[in-house]
């Protein structure tokens, strides 16, 4: 199997991939800006690690790279990746407009990872519990609707570019 240059280039949706054990070719850029792909399954012999630019960026974005089943879950309107005991919010694929996120999943608290609402233009307000361990980069880019936030208040630091083109927002609550 081969996968050619710039095959999947800027699926932003795209948040898991299985390479097969027939995989020998994975061309320059295959992946690139794949932000939200943060699970490779790797059955093949090449050697992927987290955060590189080899093999096509298929990894440059992930949290994980294994073999086996998937670490990927979608539990309401969220998709949530749960890595070494660690939840992560990985996307938003609801529509709703004014939001407030879950306290827990699966009993327990979670970061928000990088990119997780990014380009959610119809979101107008958000609301993030207490229980947020923490909130990535670029969390919010390009949200241009969202006029409303409220963080957690034990929040100790807030990420490069999370706010990147919130051109909307007016209100922060700390």
């Amino acid at each position: 199997t081969t996968i050619g240059p710039a095959a999947f280039h800027s699926c932003t949706s795209l948040m898991s991939v299985t390479l097969p054990s027939t995989l020998t070719v994975v061309a320059d850029n295959a992946f690139r800006d794949c932000f939200r792909l943060v699970e490779v399954i790797n059955h093949s012999s090449k050697g992927i690690s987290v955060g590189e630019e080899e093999n096509g960026c298929v990894a440059y974005y992930a949290l994980t790279v294994h073999k086996g089943e998937s670490e990927l879950t979608r539990w309401e309107d969220y998709y949530f990746l749960t890595h070494k005991g660690n939840h992560y919010l990985i996307s938003y694929d609801g529509d709703k407009t004014a939001l407030t996120l879950p306290e827990y999943y699966l009993g327990e608290s979670y970061a928000v990872h990088n990119w997780a609402f990014a380009y959610q233009k119809q979101l107008t307000e958000l609301i993030l519990p207490d229980t947020i361990t923490g909130v990535g980069s670029y969390v919010f880019f390009d949200c241009t609707s969202l006029t409303r936030i409220i963080l957690p208040s034990g929040l100790d630091s807030i990420a490069a570019y999370t706010f990147y083109g919130c051109r909307s927002l007016v209100e922060l609550t700390l």
